[in-house]
């Protein structure tokens, strides 16, 4: 995941300037992390729930 983070945040922090100046770079890490917790989140839930269905099956 911290990979994950840190690539979102770098492609952020080329990007973002060129679409919208260079005083939005400093909007890359919020970025990154909102991204990146969405993501985590999502994985989470995704394997926990398969995990209390197999629980629950025994």
């Amino acid at each position: 995941m911290s990979l994950f983070r840190k690539t979102i945040y770098i492609a952020t922090a080329f990007i973002a300037p060129g679409f919208y100046g260079a005083q939005y770079a400093f909007f890359a890490q919020p970025v990154a992390d909102a991204i990146s917790t969405i993501v985590a989140l999502s994985l989470f839930f995704l394997v926990f729930n398969k995990y209390l269905e197999k629980r629950l099956q025994e």
